[in-house]
Formats: C-alpha cells, sequence, structure tokens
C-alpha cells in the first residue's frame, strides 16, 4: 500500500472546493517523491515496511480504480465513470501514487478542474500518453490534451492551449523542494482555510507540518480557557485528544452535533482504553465540555426514542434504547456479537460534561500521566492528539463495525482489506502525536510526528474508502447530523 501518496490525495479530496479568481487559478499544487522511492527509502523504516506489507499487494488495484474514479468526479464533476475512461484513468492514477510528480491543479467552470502534471521520465511516456490524452478528451471533448517528453520529466496537460506544456514545466519546476522532503503540498480553495503542508522522513518517522491561513471572517478566539480534563480520563490510555476551540472541528465533523445540538461547546475531549479480547466492546469515549449538558441530553432522548423503540418493522436502526432519568442515562443494548449487552452510553451524571462512549468507564486510581497534561497544556496551543496508533486503530475499526451494525447497513469489508488492517496494526506500535497551536493572525500550525503519517482514525477511513463492498441492503436512514425534536 502507498499510503502517504493516498494522503496527498485524501488532503486534495477533502479541500478542493473553490478557488480565488485571478486568471487560470491555481487550487491545488504539489511536489510528491512518489510511492516506489517511499518504499526504498531507509529515513522512516515503519513507513516503508507498511508500503511492502504482503498483506497491501493485492489492495494496490483497489486503490487505483478507486483513486481513477475520484480522479474523474474532481475533472469533470460528476460520480458516474464511463466504463471506456476507468483503464485510462487507472494508468493516471497509479503514476500520480508511484512516480514522482510535480502539479498544479486549476478551477475551470462549473465543477471543472484542469490538470498539469510534470512525471519522472520513468512514469513511460507511450503508456501515459494514450491513457491520458484518452481519458482527458473523454472528460472534455473541447480540450486538446497533450503528453511531451522533456529531458527528465514527462509533461502532461489536459489542455494544450491553456496550459503549453513547456511554459507549465517552468511554472512547476519553481515548486520548491528540501532534502528530505517526501510531499509539499498548497491548497488554495475559496472557502475555508488555505493549507501549506510538507512531510519529511526524519528521525525515523514521518514528521507533518502545516500551516492554516484562515479568512479574516473567522471568529479566532480572544482568549483560550484554561484545560478542564475530565475526571473520568483514566490509565491505561491508547489514545488521547484534546480541543479547545471546537468551531472548525464541528464545521468539518457534523456528527459531533449528535452530542453539542445548536450549542457551541468550549471543549472536547476523546479518549480510549485498550480493548480485551475475547470480548467486543466499545473503549472510546467523547466528553463535550461548556454546554447545557441536562437540556441536550433532554432533547437526545426526545430524539433517539422514536428511532429505536417502536416496532421492528418501523425501527429506524438496530438496538433498543433504555433511558434511566435519574441518573440520568440513555444505554443503547442487543447489537449482535457484541460483549458487554451495553454497547453504547450517553450520560449525564459526569455533570458539567456530556459524555458518550462504551458502558461508562470505570473509575480508578490510575490518572493520566503527569507528562501526557504537561504537553498541550500550553499557551496557544488548542488541539492534542496522541495516540499508540495499532492499538487505537483496533478501537477505531470496532467503532466503524459498531456503526454499519446500528445503522442495519450490514456493509461488508473485503477480507483482504481486514487481513491488511490486522497487519498495519501489529507493525504501528509506536506513538503518533499532532498539535494544533494558533501561531499568527487567524493562522493556525498543525505538527504531527506518526511512524506511518496518517492517524488510526484516518487508516479506518482509508480501509473503508478503499475495500468496503456494496451494502447487501440499505434499508435504514443514515445518521442525522442532528437528531431530530419531539413534536
Amino acid at each position: 500500500m502507498r499510503l502517504l501518496s493516498c494522503l496527498s490525495l485524501v488532503l486534495a479530496v477533502c479541500c478542493w472546493t473553490g478557488c480565488k479568481p485571478s486568471g487560470p487559478p491555481v487550487e491545488v499544487r504539489w511536489r510528491f517523491v512518489g510511492g516506489d522511492t517511499l518504499q526504498r527509502q531507509t529515513n522512516a523504516p515503519v513507513l516503508r515496511e507498511a508500503l511492502t506489507l504482503k498483506e497491501g499487494a493485492p489492495l494496490f488495484g483497489l486503490l487505483v480504480t478507486n483513486a481513477a474514479e475520484k480522479l474523474w468526479q474532481l475533472t469533470t464533476g460528476e460520480t458516474n465513470v464511463p466504463a471506456s475512461a476507468l483503464p485510462h484513468g487507472a494508468i493516471i492514477a497509479e503514476a500520480l501514487l508511484g512516480k514522482m510528480s510535480l502539479g498544479h491543479v486549476y478551477r475551470g467552470a462549473g465543477e471543472r478542474r484542469d490538470w498539469a502534471v510534470a512525471f519522472s521520465a520513468e512514469a513511460g511516456s507511450d503508456n501515459l500518453k494514450e491513457a491520458w490524452t484518452k481519458f482527458f478528451a473523454a472528460a472534455n471533448p473541447a480540450a486538446t490534451p497533450a503528453v511531451t517528453a522533456s529531458g527528465p520529466w514527462v509533461v502532461a496537460v489536459s489542455d494544450s492551449k491553456q496550459f503549453p506544456p513547456a511554459a507549465i514545466l517552468t511554472e512547476l519546476a519553481k515548486i520548491p523542494a528540501e532534502a528530505g522532503d517526501a510531499l509539499r503540498l498548497d491548497l488554495n480553495p475559496a472557502k475555508g482555510p488555505a493549507v501549506t503542508l510538507v512531510a519529511q522522513l526524519k528521525d525515523g518517522v514521518v514528521r507533518l507540518n502545516s500551516k492554516l491561513k484562515f479568512p479574516g471572517s473567522t471568529a479566532f478566539p480572544a482568549s483560550l480557557p484554561n484545560w478542564q480534563v475530565p475526571r473520568l480520563v483514566r490509565d491505561p490510555l491508547v489514545q488521547f485528544a484534546a480541543v479547545r476551540w471546537p468551531a472548525p472541528l464541528l464545521e468539518q465533523f457534523p456528527a459531533l452535533r449528535l452530542l453539542t445540538g445548536d450549542s457551541q461547546p468550549t471543549q472536547l475531549f476523546l479518549w480510549g482504553n485498550p480493548l480485551a479480547p475475547p470480548v467486543v466492546d466499545l473503549r472510546t469515549y467523547v466528553a463535550v465540555v461548556g454546554i447545557d449538558s441536562q437540556k441536550r441530553f433532554n432533547e437526545i432522548v426526545s430524539g433517539l426514542e422514536p428511532l429505536f423503540n417502536v416496532a421492528e418493522s418501523n425501527a429506524a436502526y438496530e438496538g433498543r434504547i433504555t433511558i434511566e432519568p435519574s441518573l440520568p442515562r440513555i444505554s443503547l443494548h442487543g447489537l449482535p456479537g457484541l460483549t458487554p449487552p451495553t454497547a453504547l452510553v450517553i450520560t449525564n451524571d459526569t455533570a458539567p460534561y456530556l459524555l458518550l462512549g462504551g458502558a461508562r468507564p470505570v473509575l480508578s486510581s490510575n490518572r493520566p500521566p503527569a507528562e501526557l497534561i504537561q504537553q498541550f497544556d500550553r499557551s496557544g496551543v488548542v488541539f492534542y492528539h496522541w495516540e499508540i496508533t495499532g492499538e487505537a486503530l483496533r478501537n477505531w475499526v470496532t467503532v466503524d463495525q459498531m456503526r454499519d451494525m446500528v445503522l442495519r447497513e450490514r456493509a461488508h469489508i473485503r477480507a483482504a482489506v481486514s487481513r491488511w488492517v490486522q497487519a498495519l496494526a501489529a507493525k504501528t506500535e509506536l506513538n503518533t502525536v499532532t498539535e494544533a497551536s494558533v501561531t499568527g493572525d487567524h493562522e493556525l500550525t498543525v505538527l504531527r510526528k506518526a511512524p506511518v503519517g496518517l492517524t488510526a482514525i484516518e487508516l479506518t477511513a482509508l480501509a473503508r474508502w478503499l475495500g468496503e463492498d456494496a451494502p447487501l441492503e440499505r434499508t435504514r436512514r443514515t445518521v442525522p447530523a442532528a437528531l431530530p425534536r419531539k413534536r
């Protein structure tokens, strides 16, 4: 698997939402050493081992196919890829993932985008030329795609009338590079922050350094509250996250509104304890600080009752809920294959926190180590995340499986992907640390040190995107961003 190469694709997919007007605007700019180089490098050995896992070899075809479909969607704004274009898109995607490249993506009319890429010559001009010209001619019959060899580069453009290859190569060559760089990525969306990201391989790990420059209209916090770490956080931990500026996170992950509703919390915390096989349960918890927790608890009760506790033929989701107003607590039971029977708890008995997680965590005497708290209890830090990636990966896979059961989607992850995830978890029993700090006027700096560059939840999302079969049936609604109110 070429995980870091996929990182560039995932980041671009998440942030390609628009661009600022000016000539042919460059929406995305990158320099990438290529997955083939990452498999040979020695500066980040765990990444190299992850990329060369024998369990990952059968998945590369899936990655290329999925990437080809996404390439068509990003180019045309259409979700359905013509069968005749898909094999050509796969050849382009394989080159983008595997070979060194410099590239620009330009925003066109509507949802269309144009591409200009300089591949290293080893990408091969003949095969790539045919695939590139046929793919982009199908995407835009009015364009004139072209591929030209120029010294150590193969220059490919989606429309040579707008982007002459010789002039484009001159522009692409200006993308900076420093020793140790695996990826440099610039994103310039119309909405949200402009992003600059550099991934370097050094000291045995992947180090990410990213700056997010927010528009002036974005309301940055005038001051940051003191951290209020929930008393239920106990060792041993496999992951821990703390946020004291949740607004951007809630915009990116609206599912969190299930807990917060319309309120704006001041802090969010997430933590996980080790799983204890053969018991299959949820050991991941989320605590919300700074909302009217009793009011929100009552709203959640009103929203959940009509979704679960009705006749089976009308139930929206799997399982049944028990409401204990005196505690107060909501418990979800009856998911197949899970022990203990209580699969999920939402409780307000931790006031001023609203807690979501598995069976209520046991209060032991093992408080989190002081060294962990000291890592983020610093001026300007708004986000901190630490994990033992392999252990946290097992937790998030359990969360992902529970999602499928609750939604009654019965989605089946391909066995090959499951084997890869298990092998990857065994290879990544190292710490991943990510932190974000306010470093300037409307600017955040995000730093990460990780064995493979991605966190456990990102690897789980990659596995789902990569290997999810079509559900056998999809008979129920998807999870609402905010629960419906009782009328």
